[in-house]
C-alpha cells in the first residue's frame, strides 16, 4: 500500500478555484451569454438547500509520463496435483502425481484470478515490480519498468481469510508473465489534446468575452479566467 493521499489529521483544504468566486462568475456569464449550448445544456446554478459539507472525491488530475510503459500477458494455468484418469506417469511432478485439474487458463474463473493476482503481490518473488506494475486481475500487466523474461511464479492459494493454505485443499497455480511490446503514450497525449483544442474553439466561440483560454496537456485542465 502507497502512502495515503489525505492524510487523517489533516483538514480538507479547498482550491482556490473553488473559493474565488469565479465559479459564479461563469454562471452568471453564461445566463447573461444566452443562446443555446452546443453540446449540453448550461449549469443554471449551484444547489443551495441543506448543510453545507466539504467532500473529499477521488478524482484527480493526472500527469502522464512519456514512457514508454511496457505490456504483458499473463496466463494463469491451474497444477495443482491430482490423481488423473490413467497413470499420473509422465506428469511434471512425477510419480505419484497426477495431471493437472485443468491446462486451460479459461477454466479459471474471474474470482479465482482476482485472488491470484492478489496473491501474486504478496509473493516476495515479485515485490520488487509491485510498485512499477498495474493489471486488469486477469490477463494483463502494464509496467513503467522491463521485467525479467522469462517471468514465472507459482501461486499458493488461499483465501483472503486464511492465515496458511489448507494443506487438505491446496491449490497451486503457475502464473507466466509474457512480454508482448512497448506501449507508445504519443497517440494518447494527441488524442487528449485534440479532445482539449475542441473544447478551447467551443468556448471561444460560445463565450468570445472570455479571455485566451489555456491548458496543460500534462493535467488537462483548463484555466479560463473571466473578464470583470
Amino acid at each position: 500500500m502507497g502512502p495515503l493521499i489525505y492524510p487523517p489529521d489533516q483538514p480538507v483544504n479547498l482550491p482556490p478555484r473553488l473559493t474565488d468566486g469565479s465559479q459564479d462568475a461563469l454562471i452568471k456569464r453564461f445566463k447573461d451569454e444566452g443562446g443555446k449550448p452546443t453540446e449540453m445544456p448550461y449549469r443554471p446554478g449551484y444547489g443551495t438547500l441543506g448543510n453545507k459539507i466539504n467532500l473529499r472525491a477521488n478524482f484527480f488530475a493526472i500527469k502522464l509520463p512519456k514512457g514508454p510503459f511496457y505490456d504483458y500477458s499473463v496466463t494463469i494455468t491451474d497444477v495443482t496435483p491430482k490423481s488423473a484418469e490413467g497413470s499420473g506417469k509422465g506428469s511434471k511432478g512425477g510419480k505419484g502425481k497426477g495431471k493437472p485439474q485443468s491446462s486451460d487458463p479459461a477454466d479459471i474463473k474471474a474470482p479465482i484470478k482476482r485472488r491470484i493476482f492478489e496473491l501474486l503481490e504478496e509473493d516476495k518473488l515479485f515485490q520488487p515490480y509491485k510498485s512499477v506494475v498495474v493489471h486488469d486481475f486477469s490477463q494483463r500487466i502494464v509496467s513503467a519498468k522491463k521485467l525479467p523474461q522469462p517471468l514465472q511464479l507459482t501461486i499458493t492459494f488461499k483465501e483472503e481469510d486464511q492465515k496458511e493454505p489448507d494443506d487438505k485443499k491446496k491449490a497451486l497455480y503457475e502464473v507466466t508473465v509474457e512480454f508482448l511490446g512497448d506501449i507508445n503514450l504519443e497517440p494518447i497525449n494527441r488524442y487528449h489534446l485534440s479532445i482539449l483544442l475542441q473544447r478551447m474553439v467551443i468556448l471561444n466561440n460560445v463565450f468570445p468575452g472570455i479571455q485566451k483560454a489555456t491548458c496543460s496537456t500534462e493535467t488537462t485542465i483548463f484555466s479560463l479566467p473571466l473578464r470583470r
